[in-house]
């Protein structure tokens, strides 16, 4: 925008457009999930069973009912007494004593770094230069390659849900923390090569769509790698 001619404040307020586009989408789309539940196991038949970490003897209970979209949209979902607002507080740094959270932790920063690092601070350098002559105004395209990566990844993210499904039935019911694990594979193997065709190509000073193909493929390895890691060590310590 700058080398565009245009004013920095229009920098801002377009991060205050996204922004407001993001808040909008979090409060539509984002479930309000905090609600008093007691702990349930589907047995074989269908029916759900209260866990034997509860210590209730009241035979079959039925889980809580899901809310309503206009449920989902309250701001307020009530105050649950049963916790201590202290250990509230705590509770999320002892989640870096579980190695699961921290590896992911870990690996999400490392990448976080490695797109900064590697590809926003690279690329301008490169494709400003011979044999590419790109204007300065045109060497932040390659946000284009992180949206093209996300956006391809973005349809595939259910597949998790279908799988740990899938294995729960097979399981008798009893769903568990790895069955998500499995769909990782592709995403295991496309990402590494994403930096690797970077890598390739900025060495070789290749055609430039090997810059975008390869940011491509890392964001949507990253994308669909992270996403399911999360879920995994949050249903570890859930």
């Amino acid at each position: 925008m700058l080398n565009a001619g245009y004013s920095w404040r229009l920098f801002f307020w377009v991060c205050l457009a996204f922004s407001g586009a993001l808040l909008i989408c979090a409060f539509i789309f984002v479930e309000e999930t905090t609600y008093h539940r007691k702990a349930v196991i589907p047995t074989p038949e269908g029916e759900f069973v209260k866990s034997e970490a509860v210590q209730e003897e009241e035979g079959i209970v039925a889980p809580p009912p899901r809310k309503t979209w206009r449920q989902q949209l309250s701001l307020y979902s009530g105050v649950n007494h049963e916790v201590s607002y202290w250990m509230m507080t705590v509770r999320p740094f002892t989640y870096l004593l579980v190695p699961a959270v921290f590896w992911v932790i870990a690996t999400y920063g490392i990448f976080i770094g490695l797109g900064a690092l590697t590809f926003n601070y690279t690329f301008p350098v490169l494709i400003t230069a011979p044999p590419y002559n790109w204007s300065q105004i045109n060497s932040g395209l390659i946000a284009c390659a992180n949206a093209a990566g996300y956006l391809l990844s973005f349809p595939l993210t259910f597949v998790s849900d279908l799988v740990a499904a899938y294995l729960t039935r097979k399981n008798n019911g009893i769903r568990e923390a790895e069955m998500r694990l499995l769909v990782l594979l592709p995403a295991m193997v496309i990402a590494p090569a994403g930096l690797i065709c970077y890598g390739e190509t900025a060495a070789k000073l290749g055609n430039w769509f090997g810059y975008m193909a390869g940011v491509a493929m890392t964001n949507w390895g990253a994308y669909f790698y992270f996403t399911n890691t999360l879920v995994h060590s949050f249903t570890i310590q859930n």
